[in-house]
């Protein structure tokens, strides 16, 4: 599902813009100001960003370095009714990737937004590392039997289980497995155990509020959410915490 956040103050605008990115399967996430604005970008991984210039506390351009710096990936969409030659110049410089004078005609809208979903779908395939089940090289009777149980197991929600030596291929596997199932155009999040300390495993996956530990200045999402719709591939399980095992299988 692609994440929407939309910064307009003036609520009949919002509220149509809401409607479209909803109709076209979007999750959408409201601001009326820059502070909430900010709020949101810390706190979700959003995908397309829908941004006025005119707001209450400012000037909707402050909010580009802050989102090009917290949400590299994220698609800009100016939507003002500021037409100006050095504003929409600082705004392609500053990352947009859009600029759009209102009022906007609703299937321009529909047919524009659709192909930055695509864009993002695009994107996390890539970022997933998405492969096929011939990325699986081999014909031998044991290769044939892996592939099978692979189609039997990704056609099911639920865990699975990956064991073999080191360099056997287990995160193609994984790979594979989310390419092969229902869940394929979700995200495929990955979350190596041996490369985050012990004391901030819990919040990566879980995510944590402002102010829950030292240094949580900021709400955040945990990979779980993230996995939302998608598959979660956690590396080297072993190495995760016993008091954390558990709260895994509530999952």
């Amino acid at each position: 599902m692609v994440r929407y956040l939309i910064v307009e103050d003036e609520p009949s605008v919002s509220s149509f813009l809401a409607e479209v990115a909803e109709q076209l399967g979007g999750a959408v996430h409201l601001a009326s100001n820059l502070k909430e604005a900010r709020q949101v970008i810390d706190t979700y991984r959003i995908d397309i960003v829908l941004l006025d210039l005119m707001l209450p506390d400012g000037d909707g351009l402050e909010l580009l370095p802050h989102i090009k710096s917290t949400l590299p990936e994220a698609i800009v969409i100016v939507i003002t009714s500021v037409y100006e030659t050095k504003t929409i110049v600082r705004a392609i410089k500053e990352g947009a990737s859009e600029y759009i004078t209102k009022p906007v005609e609703l299937a321009y809208l529909k047919k524009l937004l659709g192909n930055y979903q695509e864009l993002v779908s695009l994107k996390r395939q890539r970022l997933s590392g998405a492969v096929d089940l011939d990325a699986i090289v081999g014909e031998s009777p044991a290769t044939e039997a892996i592939k099978k149980t692979i189609i039997e197991v990704a056609s099911y929600s639920s865990t699975v289980l990956i064991t073999g030596p080191t360099g056997v291929g287990k995160n193609l596997i994984a790979g594979v497995i989310h390419s092969q199932s229902p869940r394929a155009k979700g995200p495929f999040v990955v979350f190596d155990c041996t490369t985050v300390p012990e004391h901030l495993v819990e919040a990566e996956l879980f995510g944590y509020v402002r102010g829950a530990f030292t240094g949580a200045d900021r709400t955040k999402e945990g990979l779980v959410s993230e996995a939302d719709g998608g598959t979660l591939f956690i590396d080297e399980i072993c190495e995760l915490p016993l008091h954390l095992q558990p709260k895994l299988l509530r999952l």
